[in-house]
């Protein structure tokens, strides 16, 4: 797709009109366990119309919330939305049995919903990534899967960048092997993740802002700038290693926060 080139003073600019801003996680505040440079200043100098919105499926909302309040910022767990967690709990609106690959706090957040875990006549497979992936398990979810039973995937993502710009493998990856392993034909497959609508309906009927006046903030002109554009969204494609970052936006602010810079 074409991504629209926006000078670091349009972007700066963008963001401080902005009614709401939805920003993404991975490769955009944080990599891995850190937080990028800048993301801790932007974070307190916009966190009052900041929605984070990312295609994680690792963690769950209060897990993100929580790393933020133990450096000193607050973003409230209701304008936290994570691909994962939306995947699990639109799952249980559905379905009653699930056969699901996630890691075990996911597992555990799926059961403590109400959802049966099980790979016995499930109802449907939901696909996030999955750091304990075993031969075993992807066997059973590619036969699920061929045998008709629906597959609901946090998000289209092959990579995310990890620290030191490591690439980190995605549920997309995962989906990838799943697929290549199944006879011709489409399975039932949903993604719930960006750029697909649902992150961003959640996230737009939060903030009660129209959609124009919002703007998404993100790394991936394929997740981030086109579920925008098709939300009707404003956005800022960003890169740490570019002129328009996190961190050059944040420094074009005029507030400092306390009086005083924050890294």
């Amino acid at each position: 797709m074409t991504v629209q080139t926006l000078s670091l003073l349009d972007a700066a600019a963008r963001v401080d009109s902005a009614k709401a801003l939805f920003v993404d996680w991975d490769g955009c505040l944080a990599a891995g366990n850190d937080l990028l440079p800048g993301a801790r200043r932007f974070l307190a100098t916009y966190g009052g119309k900041v929605h984070i919105m990312s295609n994680n499926s690792t963690r769950l909302p209060q897990d993100l919330c929580a790393f933020l309040d133990r450096r000193g910022i607050h973003i409230p767990v209701n304008r936290i939305f994570l691909a994962g967690h939306c995947a699990i709990t639109q799952a249980r609106t559905r379905y009653s049995k699930v056969f699901l690959l996630g890691n075990q706090q996911m597992h555990a957040f799926a059961h403590g919903i109400g959802l049966t875990l099980t790979a016995e006549t499930p109802d449907a497979v939901i696909l996030l990534r999955d750091t304990t992936l075993t031969y075993d398990k992807l066997t059973t979810a590619v036969n699920l899967v061929a045998a008709g039973v629906p597959l609901l995937v946090a998000n289209p993502d092959r990579t995310h960048p990890g620290q030191n710009s490591v690439l980190t493998p995605e549920t997309g990856a995962l989906l990838a092997a799943i697929t290549a392993c199944l006879p011709k034909g489409t399975p039932k497959l949903e993604v719930i993740g960006k750029p697909h609508g649902l992150l961003f309906d959640l996230a737009l009927a939060k903030c009660r802002a129209r959609p124009d006046e919002v703007v998404m903030i993100g790394d991936s002109p394929d997740t981030d700038i086109q579920g925008a554009r098709t939300a009707g969204l404003q956005s800022i494609l960003v890169d740490r290693n570019s002129e328009v970052s996190i961190n050059s936006i944040t420094e074009m602010a005029a507030p400092l926060v306390g009086g005083q810079a924050l890294a």
